[in-house]
C-alpha cells in the first residue's frame, strides 16, 4: 500500500513528482518523500505524515531539474519516521532508490554489506537495495540495478536515479507493478495508471524481472539477461472527473452511487444489442469440456468468487469450488488439462492471484481472467480474459468492482453453460433481459 512515481523530461520534475503523490494518496502511507538531481549532486526532502506536508515544504522551492523520483510509505520495517521514509542513498549519496514491497532476504544482504563496510542509516530493506546497486555500479546504472534486483528475493518494484548518471532513470519489478509511459513533457514510471492523469496515455506494464531505463525522449525495456524487449505500447484514457470526489464527502460513497454505471458497462458490451446473445469474443476459441471449476482470489473478489459458485451451480453440472489464491498456492488441488482455474482480481496484480495462476498453468489447467486493468500481469498470463469496466476505484473497501465482479461472473457462466448446451437459447435471453434490468435496480436502492 505505497505508491511510486519517476520523471525525466524538459520541465521541473519536483511539481510532477507531488502531483503523482497526490494521485496517489489513496492507497494508504505514513510518510512521502522526492529525490531530484541537481547540479551533479541528489537533493533529497523527506517527510513523516502528509504528501501536503512535504509539498508545504517544498513550497516556493526553485530547483529546476528535470528528473526525480518520489514515494509515499506504509511502515513495513522501521516505524514511520523521516530517517526511514523514501528516498534512500547509498554512502556516497549519489545514488537514491524508493521501492514497493518487501525484500524477503534483506537482513542476509545487509549484514553481508556490512562486512563489506556499508553504513545505514535506516531500518528499512529497501536502503539495502541502495547498498547493492552501490556495491555494483561501474559506469551503468542498468547493469548495476539488474544485477541488485537478481540478489534479492521477494516482490518489489523499484525506481533509482544516480547523480553519476543524470540523463537516465531506472526502474524494475518483480511481483509489484509498474508501469512506465511516455507524455508530451517527458517520461515517466508509477505504480498506478492514476498517477498519470493528465501527463502521458501511452504505457507498458512491465513484467515480473524486466527493468526500463528512461530518457526524456522514452523508454527502452531489458530482461534481467540484458536483452531489449519490444511490444506495443498501451493506451489508457483516464476521465479527470474519476479521481475527484464530485462533491461527494469521501471516495466510497462516490462510488457506492457509481455502482449502476459499473454494471451496466460491465455487462452491456458482453451481449447482442437484441440482448438475445452473449457476445465475448475473446472466449470463442477457448475449450469448454472442464470437468471442475476452481475460483481463485482473494479479499473482497474472494466474495465474488464464492457468489459465482453458487450462480454457476445452477447451469453447469461441474464441482465447483471458490479458494482463496494464498490457499491454493499451499495446498494440493485437484487440476488437470479439463480443470478452469477462474482469476478474480481488480487491479490484475494481486501476487497471490497471479501467483496461483502460474500454479494453474503448471498442472496444465485452464485459466480465465475476470479483471478490471487490460494488460495487467494476471490479463497477460491467463489465456482468455473478461473484463470489468469500473474505472478507477480509490476508496479502499470495494464497492463498484465487487458488484461489478458479480455481474460478470453471472455473464461468464450463462456463456459457458450455453456454449456446453447446458442451457437453452430462451433461458439465456431471459437470464440476459434480468441482466439488464441490475444497473436501474441498483440506482433505486
Amino acid at each position: 500500500m505505497c505508491g511510486i512515481i519517476g520523471y525525466i523530461g524538459s520541465e521541473r520534475a519536483i511539481p510532477i513528482l507531488l502531483r503523482g503523490l497526490q494521485r496517489l494518496e489513496y492507497r494508504g502511507y505514513d510518510s512521502a518523500g522526492i529525490a531530484v538531481l541537481e547540479e551533479g549532486r541528489i537533493v533529497r526532502f523527506r517527510r513523516a505524515g502528509k504528501v501536503q506536508d512535504l509539498a508545504d515544504e517544498l513550497s516556493g522551492n526553485d530547483v529546476p531539474s528535470g528528473i526525480g523520483i518520489g514515494h509515499t510509505r506504509w511502515a513495513t520495517h522501521g516505524p514511520p519516521t523521516e530517517e526511514n521514509a523514501h528516498p534512500h542513498l547509498d554512502c556516497t549519496g549519489r545514488i537514491a532508490v524508493i521501492h514497493n514491497g518487501i525484500i524477503d532476504n534483506h537482513l542476509a544482504l545487509r549484514k553481508r554489506l556490512k562486512d563489506e563496510g556499508h553504513r545505514f542509516a535506516s531500518e528499512t530493506d529497501t536502503e539495502v537495495l541502495a547498498h547493492l546497486i552501490e556495491a555494483h555500479y561501474a559506469g551503468d546504472l542498468r547493469a548495476a540495478v539488474g544485477a541488485a534486483i537478481a540478489a534479492a528475493e521477494g516482490a518489489f518494484a523499484l525506481a533509482v536515479v544516480s547523480a553519476d548518471a543524470p540523463d537516465r532513470l531506472v526502474v524494475a519489478r518483480r511481483g509489484s507493478p509498474l508501469v512506465v509511459a511516455k507524455g508530451k513533457s517527458g517520461t515517466y514510471a508509477c505504480s498506478d495508471i492514476p498517477a498519470l492523469l493528465g501527463e502521458a496515455s501511452e504505457v507498458q506494464f512491465l513484467a515480473d524481472d524486466e527493468l526500463a531505463e528512461l530518457t526524456a525522449g522514452g523508454y527502452r525495456i531489458f530482461d534481467l539477461a540484458g536483452k531489449e524487449v519490444v511490444r506495443p505500447p498501451h493506451w489508457v484514457s483516464l476521465d479527470p472527473v474519476s479521481i475527484q470526489k464530485g462533491g461527494y464527502k469521501h471516495f466510497m460513497l462516490k462510488e457506492i452511487h457509481e455502482q449502476a454505471r459499473a454494471v451496466g458497462e460491465s455487462i452491456r458490451e458482453k451481449m447482442t444489442e437484441e440482448r438475445t446473445e452473449i457476445d465475448i469474443p475473446g472466449l470463442a476459441g477457448l475449450a469448454v469440456d472442464f470437468d471442475h471449476v476452481y475460483f481463485i482470489a482473494c479479499g473482497t473478489a474472494y466474495h465474488a468468487g464464492l457468489t459465482a459458485e453458487y450462480l454457476w451451480e445452477e447451469f453447469l453440472p461441474a464441482p465447483m469450488q471458490a479458494m482463496i489464491a494464498s490457499e491454493f498456492r499451499v495446498r494440493n488441488p485437484h487440476i488437470t488439462d479439463r480443470t478452469l482455474i477462474v482469476a478474480v482480481s481488480q487491479s490484475g496484480e494481486t501476487i497471490d492471484t497471479l501467483m496461483a495462476v502460474r500454479r494453474a498453468h503448471e498442472r496444465k489447467g485452464t485459466v480465465i481472467a475476470v479483471v478490471n486493468n487490460e494488460k495487467s500481469a494476471i490479463d497477460r498470463e491467463s489465456d482468455a480474459s473478461v473484463y470489468t469496466r469500473v474505472g478507477v476505484e480509490i476508496g479502499v473497501a470495494a464497492t463498484k468492482t465487487f458488484t461489478a465482479q458479480i455481474a460478470v461472473l453471472g455473464l461468464l457462466g450463462l456463456y459457458l453453460a450455453k456454449r456446453r448446451s447446458h442451457i437453452s437459447a430462451g433461458r439465456v435471453e431471459e437470464e440476459l433481459e434480468r441482466l439488464s434490468l441490475l444497473p436501474g435496480w441498483i440506482s433505486e436502492t
